[in-house]
């Protein structure tokens, strides 16, 4: 269960609640309240399914931040019992409902001084834990989206493309192979000598016909099918400008508060494969911060032209080419932030391009 696109946006309009910009590294996002005299600092944790009092104690002990940052939890739902231990910690709740529709706003805010801000609803009763599931294997989508993205690799260059080490892309594509896929992502034999150029120009030919678009195309559905892109956190903000300017003003603010950043969505697949004109920018950032200085107001997402979001897969931002300006997220993550948002012919144009390239 993430954060969704309007949960900040309607905090500052319901509760004039504004954001700023954090000075610890522990911290995600710092607010502003009404009447608190200091902007409070806070680490955001984001939870799938309903936590118990005693699994509090757990979560604290792995999560919690050094001061002056707080800790922020988001949950499906909360009992009394939970709450009143998170409250006697000086831990935040915020209770965003399992539709995946209605905004995160019940819960609380707790900032220095003991100071506490009720955003909506009374917690409700008690009642069975659902079972937690496993943690996201964020290592295998990185080695995927590298497959996808660019042609045959030695688990040696992808390692170190992705900042991971070889036995973890090892891992991940044992893990892909898993699910059938074992003839799309191929790499050099391990028995492979580093400096025999002779086997792995051999290799590399194989490889280059085994890469191939219909292989790529089965990588991208399943990538589409499992990946999940939902933001860990997102703002969302309306200028005067058009996208394509808005995405230009927004990336120089990011980058004057060097805050690592990519453009990604209808801006990007314009650049890449140019098929409609956009309607809005998407930046994923490494955190959130306030726009206003780009002369943007936040609004709700409906009215929104431009959309800040905190990823939670930690490799998104590693994959960015940084001479580009604006940065732009490589064309498969592209891709699939236009599936997410409902661009489905933008996706499709994107899809035909990056297919097309394959098969060049």
């Amino acid at each position: 269960m993430l954060i969704d696109d309007e949960t900040f946006t309607r905090l500052a309009l319901e509760h004039g609640i504004e954001l700023s910009d954090p000075s610890s590294p522990d911290a995600d996002i710092a607010l502003l309240v009404p009447g608190w005299p200091a902007a409070n600092e806070y680490k955001v944790k984001v939870f799938p399914t309903r936590l118990t009092p005693s699994a509090l104690r757990n979560v604290l002990g792995r999560n919690s931040p050094g001061p002056p940052t707080r800790l922020l939890l988001v949950v499906p739902s909360a009992s009394k019992a939970f709450i009143d231990g998170a409250r006697r910690d000086g831990v935040s709740v915020m209770i965003r409902p399992p539709d995946g529709r209605t905004p995160a706003r019940s819960g609380y805010l707790i900032g220095d001084g003991g100071r506490i801000l009720a955003l909506e609803s009374a917690p409700e009763p008690d009642a069975q834990p659902t079972r937690r599931p496993g943690p996201v294997p964020w290592s295998t989508f990185a080695v995927a989206f590298e497959c996808s993205e660019s042609g045959p690799r030695t688990q040696t260059q992808i390692a170190h493309k992705l900042g991971i080490s070889q036995g973890g892309v090892s891992k991940a594509m044992h893990n892909i192979s898993a699910t059938r896929l074992t003839n799309v992502l191929t790499t050099f034999p391990k028995g492979a000598a580093q400096g025999d150029r002779n086997v792995e120009k051999d290799q590399l030919a194989r490889l280059h016909n085994r890469h191939s678009p219909a292989r790529v195309e089965t990588l991208l559905n399943w990538l589409a099918a499992s990946y999940p892109r939902s933001p860990r956190a997102t703002t969302t903000w309306l200028t005067r400008e058009n996208p394509n300017d808005t995405a230009r003003s927004a990336s120089a603010l990011l980058a004057q508060r060097g805050i690592r950043h990519a453009v990604s969505g209808q801006v990007a697949a314009d650049k890449l494969a140019p098929w409609a004109r956009p309607q809005r920018a998407l930046i994923w950032a490494e955190k959130l911060t306030d726009m206003s200085e780009a002369s943007a107001t936040p609004v709700p997402a409906q009215d929104a032209n431009l959309i800040l979001a905190v990823p939670e897969d930690p490799h998104l931002l590693r994959t960015i080419d940084d001479e580009q300006q604006p940065p732009i997220l490589p064309p498969v993550r592209v891709w699939l932030d236009l599936i997410r948002d409902g661009d489905d012919q933008a996706a499709d144009a994107l899809k035909a391009h990056l297919l097309k390239w394959r098969s060049a």
